[in-house]
């Protein structure tokens, strides 16, 4: 018969683009990906950089810990602590920690400067405005006067 000699197509559904589905995901991770990258460098920024300010804070704390026990009056006692806790920094993996200390009349001013683009972790730099961390804090000796035991 004629009909055997036609070859039959195969049964094909037609394609329905309002329908189809795929590649969908595809499209959603590379819309949200970079966003949610973004956010986690975000918070891992922040939270290095509140990291560095406690241990600026730290770091001028312990300096003027040991500058009450060793005297406040020798300007080479001043100087050798200063390098000594800049090292200390150094070796913490904070990079150009500054530590200035001024003393007189038995009080020490301790201030640390620590610039947060050059400590930065992340590729993206998050802080522009305020790039340079400085804390200063007056110490002066604990006794028994000020409520000491």
């Amino acid at each position: 018969s004629i009909f055997n000699c036609v070859p039959m197509k195969p049964n094909k559904r037609r394609h329905n683009r309002r329908n189809d589905r795929r590649g969908i995901a595809l499209v959603e991770f590379a819309i949200c990906a970079p966003i949610v990258l973004l956010i986690g460098f975000g918070f891992v920024n922040a939270g290095l950089t509140v990291q560095m300010r406690h241990n600026s804070r730290l770091i001028g704390h312990m300096a003027a810990t040991e500058l009450f026990k060793a005297g406040l009056r020798s300007p080479t006692v001043v100087a050798a602590i200063e390098t000594k806790y800049e090292t200390l920094a150094e070796s913490l993996g904070i990079v150009d920690l500054d530590v200035d200390i001024t003393s007189a009349n038995d009080i020490a001013v301790v201030t640390t400067s620590l610039s947060l683009e050059a400590n930065s972790a992340v590729p993206l730099k998050f802080h522009t405005a305020e790039n340079l961390v400085t804390e200063t804090h007056v110490y002066a000796p604990f006794t028994a006067a000020a409520g000491g035991n």
